[in-house]
């Protein structure tokens, strides 16, 4: 190779470094600005509150009990009055009336009966102790209860804690080399969301709004398909409710009351991602999201049926076709507490 084709190859790599500088800064840039996206939809108040003011709390109808009255009395029964016309001297032909007032009785007064008695103790009290729930769809429904109650009737719900974490390893296909630039990024905005944290809810709006599932009246429309395990324990008159979720697959479609996770937690939605994707929103191709590892933990007071704790826990993930398919998921744990 001659100096002068040295000098020209030479002015062409520094003309070309820039260059590729440049569509690296651009790739990290676009993968942050995604990912940004993302972790403001993390926030899921302030993304639902864009799109859905609070479901209005429907007002359930209560029955009313029958009446009873305890003086209707019959006194059609015929009288044991002695007719007037009859004289009470009148001697009877009836051997068994003529027996003196003061004859002794030929049966004992003591002698027991032979047949066995049917009347309960008066001091052996009936058990009225509620039972735990056995069985899946027993336990399942009586969350549901529980927790659907708790939205509409307990005088305040807090938010006790909020907490974003990354839940694994962040696939980022053709773009593995920013693998350390982005999980430094996700790094940076997890933990305690202290926005959310602490939020106390007395009305029926911000009850909707703080405690599962987000903006809507009902809290769970879990059925026995829904989990793949529940059990229920008791200990000094507490019931704790485990339930585990079954997985929702990366789908581009998922609404609250759709799918398994969607009927008990307030899920990240791919049309919300889509909102508050702002400048990125020429990212999200192919985007589908994905629900695993739910789980919900509750305590609920045997005697009254009232909720008084409750942690949801569960994980979310992202994909999207750019760059050779990105797949990132993401955590979300609540904490909540109730009071009667």
């Amino acid at each position: 190779m001659s100096k002068k084709e040295k000098k020209v190859k030479e002015k062409k790599e520094k003309v070309t470094t820039p260059e590729k500088e440049a569509q690296k800064s651009l790739i990290v840039r676009c993968v942050a600005a995604l990912l940004c996206a993302v972790i403001v939809c993390i926030s899921l108040n302030a993304a639902f509150g864009k799109i859905a003011d609070a479901v209005k709390e429907s007002e359930s109808i209560v029955p009313v009990a029958g009446v009873v009255s305890g003086n209707n009395v019959s006194t059609d029964a015929p009288s044991t009055d002695t007719p007037a016309d009859v004289p009470s001297d009148v001697p009877t032909d009836d051997p068994l009336t003529d027996v003196p007032a003061d004859a002794p009785s030929d049966t004992p007064a003591d002698t027991p009966s032979d047949a066995p008695s049917t009347d309960k103790p008066a001091d052996k009290p009936a058990d009225t102790a509620p039972k735990a729930p056995q069985g899946k769809e027993a336990i399942v429904a009586y969350f549901n209860n529980a927790a659907n109650n708790a939205k509409k009737n307990a005088k305040s719900i807090t938010k006790v804690k909020e907490e974003n974490y990354q839940a694994g390893g962040i696939n980022l296909g053709a773009l593995g080399m920013f693998e350390g630039v982005v999980n430094g990024l996700i790094e940076s905005n997890m933990g305690v969301n202290e926005e959310q944290s602490g939020r106390v809810a007395t009305t029926a709006k911000d009850k909707n709004a703080v405690y599962h599932v987000e903006n809507e009246s009902w809290a769970s429309k879990l059925t026995a398909a829904d989990v793949k395990t529940a059990t229920c324990t008791e200990k000094n008159g507490v019931y704790t409710i485990t339930l585990t979720v079954a997985d929702d697959d990366l789908a581009e479609s998922y609404s609250h009351g759709t799918g398994h996770h969607g009927k008990a937690f307030s899920i990240v939605m791919p049309q919300t991602i889509k909102d508050n994707a702002g400048g990125a929103a020429s990212l999200l191709k192919g985007l589908k999201v994905g629900y695993a590892n739910g789980k919900i933990v509750a305590t609920v007071d045997a005697k009254t049926g009232n909720i008084t704790a409750a942690t949801y826990d569960y994980v979310w993930k992202l994909h999207v076709d750019v760059f050779g398919g990105i797949t990132a998921p993401f955590g979300l744990k609540t904490q909540y507490k109730f009071a009667w």
